[in-house]
């Protein structure tokens, strides 16, 4: 069986800031994280001022400039690079650094936006698609589409969209379930980090049948910043990556 690919989620645990988005990917890197996966949206294109998460999304926006010199900092420390776009802004930065990025992530949210799907799939790139939280009829539905624009390198990753997830909610059968509709699978993990079963869950989703594994990484959970409750320190992290590598002999 080919290497489990093993990503580390950084989402907005950089909290805005160049400096702690460096060291996550540097901790990704030590922890043996085959990649890291970005966030690409900005507040103005993504929400209203009159939105709840608007102060947020600003607060956590990261410039072009940095992001660029983060994706060749990542490559130096022999890590791929995966992408959440989100909105047109990441559609951009997207069309811009296709040929430093290893490919892209579909998230749930946003498999109804043909605009997006269809600029994305242009760039002939691997794609990841969030399937987390839609029936069998929806995802056969985005499987045509992606069929129709001659998209053939998928992988459906399937998490309960919950943060973080309660373990009744698990439901890991579901990978079992969506394997029947032809492609790859991989499993998104939110089980709170403070649990055990935080570093086992993503074995079991191996077992299962997942061939990416994709999981929160955070620079120190205690100080409870962005995206803090599924995501782990990077010894916790490591711990996971030894546990599925055994796994896999």
């Amino acid at each position: 069986m080919p290497k489990t690919k093993i990503i580390a989620e950084i989402a907005g645990a950089h909290e805005g800031c160049e400096k702690k988005l460096k060291q996550l990917i540097m901790e990704a890197a030590g922890a043996g994280a085959d990649a890291v996966k970005f966030q690409w949206y900005k507040y103005d294109y993504l929400a209203t001022p009159d939105y709840d998460w608007y102060e947020t999304y600003r607060r956590l926006f990261i410039e072009e400039r940095v992001w660029s010199e983060m994706l060749k900092y990542a490559k130096q420390n022999d890590l791929e690079v995966w992408v959440d776009v989100f909105d047109a802004w990441g559609v951009e930065m997207a069309k811009t650094y296709h040929q430093e990025i290893t490919g892209f992530k579909i998230p749930p949210t946003v498999l109804q936006s043909k605009y997006i799907m269809e600029e994305l799939i242009a760039l002939k790139k691997p794609l990841l698609l969030g399937v987390g939280g839609w029936h069998d009829d929806e995802i056969e539905e985005a499987l045509l589409f992606l069929q129709v624009k001659k998209c053939s390198t998928v992988t459906l990753m399937y998490g309960f969209q919950g943060y973080p997830t309660k373990e009744e909610d698990v439901n890991l059968q579901r990978l079992l379930h969506i394997k029947k509709f032809g492609y790859p699978v991989g499993f998104a993990d939110h089980e709170d980090a403070e649990e055990a079963l935080a570093i086992d869950l993503p074995v079991y989703a191996y077992i299962a049948g997942s061939c990416v594994i994709e999981k929160h990484i955070t620079l120190n959970r205690k100080v409870k910043g962005t995206d803090y409750y599924s995501a782990l320190e990077s010894f916790e992290f490591n711990e996971m990556v030894k546990k599925i590598r055994q796994a896999e002999l």
